[in-house]
């Protein structure tokens, strides 16, 4: 019996450059993914959130809201991250801040 496979994506933060290199290795597995899904976590820490979303949604890859996500997109005022230092929360913050923006 036959099985199909599905990629899931996820925790892509903002990242295009790495989104782009898991597409490109999809796209190089010559079609044996019966789908991709995202699990989420799109945006934050890395500064192309916009291009990230516009290129899943280009490619119609369907998924579901991380809680990165949820926050940004209800303008909530904490992203609720944890970071091991207070120098590393600082910027985690500043993050968050220039991503809602």
């Amino acid at each position: 019996m036959l099985s199909q496979a599905y990629v899931l994506i996820s925790d892509i933060h903002s990242n295009l450059p790495a989104l782009e290199a898991v597409l490109a290795d999809i796209a190089n597995s010559k079609g044996t993914a019966a789908a991709t899904y995202h699990l989420g976590d799109l945006v934050g820490y890395a500064p192309w959130p916009n291009e990230v979303v516009s290129r899943l949604r280009a490619e119609a890859i369907a998924g579901v809201a991380g809680n990165y996500d949820s926050t940004v997109a209800h303008d909530y005022k904490h992203c609720g991250c944890k970071a091991d230092t207070p120098h590393d929360e600082e910027l985690a913050h500043v993050s968050y801040e220039w991503t809602r923006s």
